[in-house]
């Protein structure tokens, strides 16, 4: 196979998506050796980007058992992924992030949660129950 068709392989399993996730209740999670955190009950908006294997990683999330390999996994660990949104790279994932963090009511809950291997001040955002009508469909579904 030619390196172009390579190329375009990957491209078609790459991108930018948002994991839609709601904690009914606070809770106080670890995150790894992170240490502890408390997070509000209401709706958080995670950034993620895969430069290959997108349909995988969105699969991989959506998982109940999984090790505990990103911050994120430890956050749906108490949550319920209620929406997945999906995005071409025409934007960085941290311009992306951003978008949501600017939004009325939003606020970084752990600064860094999600973003070790970017700039973002963070990748998941918390507006509480303000992020819904953003965040979830009127009849809250898996959007895959």
């Amino acid at each position: 196979m030619t390196s172009a068709k390579l190329d375009a392989r990957r491209g078609a399993d790459s991108g930018l998506y948002q994991l839609v996730v709601r904690l009914r209740e606070p809770h106080s999670i670890g995150l790894g050796s992170h240490g502890r955190f408390s997070f509000p009950a209401g709706y958080y908006v995670y950034t993620g980007s895969a430069r290959r294997g997108l349909e995988s990683r969105i699969a991989r999330h959506m998982r109940r058992t999984k090790r505990m390999r990103w911050h994120i996994d430890y956050l749906v660990r108490y949550g319920r992924i209620l929406a997945v949104k999906r995005y071409d790279r025409d934007q960085s994932e941290c311009e992306l992030s951003r978008k949501v963090e600017d939004l009325p009511g939003s606020k970084v809950i752990v600064p860094g949660f999600g973003s070790s291997d970017c700039e973002c001040s963070t990748c998941s955002t918390s507006g509480g129950t303000r992020l819904r009508s953003w965040a979830v469909p009127t009849r809250p579904r898996i959007l895959l």
